[in-house]
């Protein structure tokens, strides 16, 4: 990728319109520090992190050939007091990554340091610089994240994932391109929405710091070069053109009415999110559509006993539409077979129809379709009043059935899960059901006594995309008093007869694995010596 129009790789200037990037956002009239330039891959992010070659921390050092003659005492004086400052600056930064590191990234220690990762990271932020992407480790990727806060972070490269869930406002962002990749696999690129650009663009000014947020168009940072530059009619599009409504993604599933009943709250939840107020809006917008079918139904009935003669009316259009569908053959319900009329009994529904729009009005046709069509919204209004009430008792039966929830009433919500349910309730991610089921079942198997074990059980019940095919995401057998897990070639048995935090190395590789098995490092029963993989 890299932009509609080019070939993919980075062209020839790259590197060089990085720097000349970074030197003009650092320039002190007016300085556009700290910014974020966004670019649609991740080679570009960590390339153009690498092209910076300035230190950006305390500012860029000023050439030699800029300092002020010997002769002139004031301006040598200035510029010799600029200078020091900036290297206190560095120092000063330097030290608080020296804190930061502690804080965050020690405890990882000396495993994490021993990744190329890490040590390409860690030199990039000595000058200020970063890149931020998907496809970074997450610890490095959050510790980027909290640099970028505490102000030691000047310039970052990132793609458009900075721009949702990340707290990281910024004086300037930079596009490198207005396009990106087609989503699915549909090929070739489409612009930004407007949605997108604002997203991205919206990170520029920081409130309470900046009078001023920049937004800088750079096309020269794309494959394609200028060749890439966006239109007119784009750019006009993707700055004023409509915003795409919010659209809740809510789903009321078994995870999440055990999560809200381990924190103590019922169903009244559903009546805060987003998908109940738009279920609400639209109960009332069919409502307003019922009482305008009903108002077709009575159009020109006056008097006192205009709303029996509209009911008469409802009836006969009822009548008139039901005929209409035994003469095209709709009629009766034979397996699907269509049941067409003979002769006589087409003579006599077609005289039926005629008497009906001789007594009540040829307007009869539509008046019948404003009706059914009121008993569709009629019953799309019921359905949309208990949607969210119905997927959570459908979830709560489901849940007692199972001995997730305890069956009866009179307790609280909380009080009301069973251990499997407390277990299942702590875990966000992955398959929640499963591994809450499995460590509660496993009893006495799962008392850790090492964190690291505890990880590494956890890694392997985490998705894959391995086994993103698998049933349940993952490859999980499981027994009365005892449980195996496969994940990527690696087996861990955990037996019940066994002491408490004792594990059994396996080298049997699952049916379904295609990899090699990790080995896991021999065990004693002693809670020092944890196994883990190499």
């Amino acid at each position: 990728g890299g932009g509609k129009g080019g070939k993919g790789g980075i062209t020839f200037g790259f590197g060089s319109e990085c720097l000349r990037l970074a030197r003009s956002l650092s320039s002190p009239t007016p300085s556009m520090l700290p910014a974020i330039v966004f670019c649609m891959s991740r080679k570009h992010c960590v390339d153009g992190a690498h092209a910076v070659t300035l230190n950006l921390l305390g500012g860029v050092k000023p050439h030699r050939r800029h300092k002020p003659d010997e002769t002139d005492a004031a301006a040598l004086a200035a510029w010799e007091k600029a200078e020091q400052e900036r290297r206190g600056a560095v120092r000063t930064a330097e030290r608080v990554l020296q804190l930061m590191h502690q804080k965050h990234l020690q405890r990882y220690m000396p495993e994490l340091g021993r990744l190329d990762a890490y040590k390409e990271v860690m030199e990039l932020l000595s000058r200020g610089v970063a890149y931020h992407h998907s496809g970074m480790l997450p610890v490095l990727r959050e510790y980027v994240e909290l640099c970028f806060q505490q102000k030691l972070v000047k310039l970052v490269f990132a793609t458009e994932t900075l721009a949702v869930g990340v707290n990281m406002p910024a004086r300037t962002v930079v596009f490198s391109q207005l396009d990106k990749p087609n989503d699915g696999d549909t090929p070739g690129h489409r612009p930004l929405r407007p949605d997108e650009f604002w997203q991205m663009a919206g990170r520029a000014g920081r409130r309470g710091m900046d009078e001023l947020g920049y937004v800088i168009y750079a096309p020269t940072l794309s494959v394609a070069g200028l060749r890439n530059l966006a239109s007119p009619i784009e750019l006009r599009e993707m700055l004023c053109g409509r915003m795409p409504s919010a659209v809740s993604q809510l789903t009321v599933d078994r995870p999440f009415v055990l999560r809200h009943l381990q924190r103590d709250i019922g169903p009244e939840v559903l009546d805060r999110t987003l998908k109940n107020d738009s279920m609400r809006r639209r109960a009332a917008a069919i409502t307003t559509e019922i009482q305008a079918a009903m108002a077709a139904a009575r159009a020109g009935l006056e008097g006192p006993d205009s709303d029996a003669a509209a009911a008469r009316r409802i009836q006969a259009a009822d009548r008139y539409a039901a005929l209409e569908k035994r003469l095209a053959g709709a009629s009766g319900d034979f397996g699907g077979t269509a049941v067409r009329l003979t002769p006589k009994q087409q003579k006599d529904a077609r005289a039926e129809m005629g008497a009906l729009r001789a007594e009540h009005g040829d307007d009869l046709p539509k008046i019948g379709a404003a009706v059914a069509g009121r008993k569709a919204l009629q019953a799309e209004l019921e359905a949309t009043r208990t949607a969210l009430r119905d997927d959570w008792a459908a979830a709560m039966r489901w849940l007692t059935d199972f001995e997730f929830v305890k069956a009866g009433g009179g307790l609280s919500p909380s009080e009301s899960l069973t251990p499997r349910g407390r277990a299942c309730a702590a875990f966000a991610d992955g398959q929640p059901l499963i591994m809450g089921t499995t460590s509660s079942a496993a009893g006495p198997a799962l008392r850790f006594r090492a964190t690291a074990s505890l990880h590494s059980w956890g890694c392997e019940q985490a998705p894959s995309s391995r086994t993103a095919g698998w049933p349940g995401s993952l490859c999980r057998r499981s027994a009365v008093g005892s449980a195996s897990f496969c994940a990527n070639g690696a087996s861990l048995r955990l037996r019940a007869r066994l002491p408490a935090g004792s594990f059994l190395p396996s080298r049997r590789r699952c049916k379904r694995c295609t990899t090699r098995p990790r080995s896991w490092a021999s065990s004693s029963r002693s809670s020092s010596t944890r196994p883990s993989p190499r």
